[in-house]
């Protein structure tokens, strides 16, 4: 299983407007964790831990102090 991690604001207090990429060039899904701090699929009222589908980008924006935006084609 590959899991990356985003830092919760407590131990990295990113600017909000932040951007984070992460792309997927593992034939394997990508699960996008996060911790205390909440992540939305962008358009849905969705959150939790994201999915990045094989050779596919994911973009995080950090919307609010603890808030992080998850859009991108192959992103659920």
């Amino acid at each position: 299983v590959r899991v990356f991690t985003v830092a919760n604001n407590a131990t990295v207090p990113y600017p909000v407007g932040s951007v984070l990429t992460v792309a997927n060039r593992s034939p394997q899904t990508l699960t996008i964790a996060i911790n205390s701090d909440t992540m939305i699929l962008d358009g849905t009222a969705s959150t939790g831990n994201r999915t990045v589908a094989s050779n596919s980008v994911a973009t995080l924006l950090k919307t609010e102090g603890t808030v992080w935006l998850a859009s991108g084609a192959g992103v659920a």
